[in-house]
């Protein structure tokens, strides 16, 4: 369930020590807290849009973001590092979203987050016809957005405690709404769990392959649209 909540007041809720030079310390510490609750009470949703002016803010939301990212996938090769996830959103911040749970002691956690972007055609015939080629997720990245862009997926994802819950549903459903209001040439993404692979189908997509990316072999995803 989502919950119109400024953005200021979850910044002030968020645990103690959230800055960028902290930013693996505070990751980890929100996970543990996290992965210790037993209730979530709230979620909502914010975008870069809901942050204001502040570099302050604008930090905790990239924090959240990386944290978030943390939060749900457990192994290392699967985490964004935070240098990466900053320049990604700084580079199309209009893509991503955060999502935050309020737990008990008035406080509130950054669980998920979802993220897409425009790639260049170049990189989505890759995508498409030959994702062995590509060896870094880093490879894929954004552009300029048009009309008719291919997407890149970058994050649907809720940390493990909040999977199958109205939490979880609530920020899919949120992410499918945004993607299929787009008017784009193709969709693609990389995914690594069960439960990316059933929200790409979702979409439509089909296995065009698998990559590598840190010497990890990872299926690749990918859909063209006829406009």
């Amino acid at each position: 369930m989502s919950y119109n909540i400024p953005a200021q007041s979850i910044f002030d809720r968020l645990p103690g020590g959230a800055t960028p030079e902290n930013a693996d310390g505070w990751a980890d510490l929100v996970t543990r807290l996290i992965n210790n609750q037993t209730g979530f009470q709230k979620t909502t949703k914010l975008t870069p849009t809901d942050l204001g002016s502040t570099s302050e803010n604008w930090n905790k939301f990239t924090l959240s973001a990386f944290a978030a990212d943390l939060a749900s996938y457990p192994k290392i090769e699967d985490q964004a590092d935070y240098p990466r996830l900053t320049s990604v959103i700084e580079s199309f911040p209009q893509g991503f979203s955060v999502y935050f749970s309020e737990v008990s002691g008035d406080v509130f956690l950054p669980v998920g987050y979802t993220g897409w972007y425009p790639v260049s055609e170049q990189v989505f015939d890759l995508l498409d016809k030959s994702p062995e080629k590509i060896t870094n997720r880093g490879d894929m990245r954004p552009v300029e957005m048009t009309q008719d862009s291919y997407i890149y997926l970058f994050n649907y994802s809720i940390a493990a405690p909040l999977r199958q819950t109205e939490h979880s549903r609530s920020l899919i459903n949120d992410f499918v709404k945004t993607i299929t209001d787009l008017n784009v040439r193709g969709l693609a993404a990389v995914t690594v769990s069960p439960d990316g692979i059933r929200i790409a189908e979702k979409f439509g997509m089909t296995c065009s392959g698998q990559m590598t990316h840190m010497n990890d072999i990872e299926n690749v995803y990918t859909k063209r649209f006829d406009l």
